[in-house]
């Protein structure tokens, strides 16, 4: 495995892989927990364009959140990246002190795949890898063995339909059955309405 992690999946957002039991990795038996995580998620809406000067902020943010003297954050769930580059070519520079893991997809009407949910973990967790048979576009799954952990980025679909969500639902079932704990975070996009999304009322 490299050290960042990346796939390409040639599908649509709305699809969700189908897993079972048998191909889910068993996490180690004795693993340490620490006495806190720190976790932090943000739908950055558009991080990978080159040259421009909301990107720049956007990354300075996230170095600020990496470097602070108050608190070190150890997960970073970003969502909507909507960059071309891996993970690897993305952050290797910007951020030597975390792996990140991302699978890309094809948007509607995008040509090439992008990356849109990335997650990124301090390195210190050593063993932290892509479960690539439950991550595409919308989701990554990072397993941390360390922690005995899975990280669930999700970035659901506008106006999420329940389908959406049910279709997650055994996948996740299935992996907590084999030992896992889940920690669930991202972008839901679980307005039911459009009202829903300016009308606080």
């Amino acid at each position: 495995m490299s050290l960042h992690e990346s796939q390409v999946r040639p599908i649509s957002a709305e699809w969700v892989p189908t897993i079972t039991t048998d191909t889910i990795p068993a996490p180690p038996q004795l693993h340490k927990l620490p006495p806190k995580i720190c976790l932090f998620s943000w739908n950055v809406r558009g991080i990978g364009g080159k040259g421009s000067q909301v990107a720049t902020t956007k990354n300075h943010y996230i170095s600020a959140l990496t470097s602070s003297e108050s608190f070190s954050t150890e997960v970073i769930f970003l969502q909507e990246c909507n960059f071309p580059d891996t993970p690897n070519d993305y952050f290797s520079c910007r951020l030597p002190q975390f792996r990140a893991h991302g699978s890309a997809g094809h948007p509607s009407g995008s040509p090439v795949p992008l990356h849109d949910s990335v997650t990124l973990v301090r390195s210190s967790f050593t063993a932290s890898t892509l479960f690539a048979d439950f991550s595409w576009s919308r989701v990554t799954t990072v397993l941390l063995p360390d922690l005995g952990t899975a990280l669930i980025n999700i970035h659901g679909l506008p106006f999420a339909s329940p389908t959406f969500f049910h279709r997650l639902h055994d996948p996740l079932l299935a992996i907590q059955s084999k030992g896992w704990s889940l920690i669930l975070a991202g972008d839901f996009n679980v307005a039911p309405l459009p009202c829903d999304r300016t009308n606080v009322d």
